[in-house]
């Protein structure tokens, strides 16, 4: 005999399998068998992951439901486990908005999640929210409103920098890298050297790799901008050489593009000082250490270090490489990143 949730779940399960059914009937759907008052079991996850998995690629305009009145349902602490899908389908849309270009609506879903869940006590609740609140800033920046985005990001530092748990101090140093990154694209040389010195500081040291990732990706940054913005070779060589002397020894393959990365950059700062001796050897350091990878992004900084010795460095400017396996050339490709640890 058919238990009560399997007989509502069959009753339901033509409105979530139809092709032609829109993303709004769906998800009401989903919240009609949440009135039923049933408790959480292996058959209502089914079809609400089901649900979900339909509605993730809904318009911003159809997210009417979680605006809907939910008798019986008792809120993110009764059923912890739909809440956390909630919060990450709202979260999943907001990144879809954003890679289409709308940002409006995506930020108006990160907003959504921090109004339900901001007072959750749930680990993986308090998670989502924290990376809401970094890609509400985010958004902020993409939209034009660079220093509402750089309070933004301020805010999640401070919230988060002193958090026990691993998953809130990468939120917070994301954060204080993102606000580095707008500084810089805006101008603000004394308040972006300001946050890198603060991202040595706190998270230099870390013992999490992620975090030491984030802070020599963030000198790394500096320092070419200090090259290429401010012509300020000194204080560049200064930003490479923590990055060589913190991650030249490391195994992971982002921190050794990092390191060779630093060394061309090194090089390129002492030439613009006329020190031509030493940028050769900053470039000599390059082939001698990774001359013999197979790594394609070791190998094009290598061709450049090797270029910038047999060509001379005024035919070869500075420039930076991808480094992250996203694909993205700065900051956010790190920010991006996190999100697998709490998928």
């Amino acid at each position: 005999m058919m238990s009560k949730e399997d007989r509502s779940c069959e009753s339901f399960s033509g409105a979530v399998s139809d092709r032609r059914t829109t993303p709004l009937e769906e998800a009401c759907a989903h919240f009609r068998l949440d009135r039923l008052g049933m408790p959480v079991s292996p058959a209502t996850l089914r079809l609400y992951d089901h649900t979900i998995g339909r509605f993730c690629a809904a318009r911003m305009n159809d997210v009417i439901p979680y605006d809907l009145p939910m008798e019986g349902y008792g809120g993110a602490a009764a059923q912890p486990e739909l809440a956390e899908r909630e919060a990450r389908a709202l979260f999943e849309s907001g990144r879809t908005q954003m890679a289409e270009g709308k940002l409006g609506a995506a930020s108006e879903a990160f907003d959504q999640i921090v109004q339900r869940y901001g007072d959750e006590t749930e680990l993986q609740l308090r998670v989502i929210v924290a990376n809401s609140l970094n890609f509400r800033a985010i958004t902020l920046d993409q939209r034009g409103r660079w220093e509402q985005a750089v309070a933004a990001f301020d805010e999640v530092e401070r919230r988060y920098r002193d958090a026990v748990d691993p998953e809130f101090r990468v939120v917070a140093a994301s954060a204080l890298s993102g606000r580095m990154d707008v500084l810089i694209r805006h101008d603000q040389r004394a308040e972006a050297v300001e946050a890198s010195n603060l991202m040595v500081e706190r998270y230099g040291q870390a013992a999490d790799p992620l975090l030491r990732q984030l802070a020599a990706w963030a000198l790394f940054n500096l320092g070419g901008q200090l090259i290429a913005r401010w012509r300020q070779p000194a204080a560049a060589i200064e930003a490479f050489d923590w990055v060589v002397e913190r991650c030249g020894q490391a195994a992971e393959p982002e921190l050794r593009a990092l390191t060779a990365m630093a060394l061309v950059g090194k090089g390129a700062a002492l030439a613009m000082q006329g020190d031509t001796a030493e940028a050769d050897a900053a470039s000599a350091l390059v082939l001698e250490r990774y001359g013999d990878s197979a790594d394609p992004k070791l190998r094009e900084i290598v061709a450049m270090a090797r270029q910038n010795l047999a060509g001379g460095r005024e035919s070869v400017p500075f420039r930076p490489i991808r480094l992250d396996a996203t694909g993205g050339a700065g900051w956010y490709g790190w920010v991006k990143r996190m999100i697998t640890r709490w998928r």
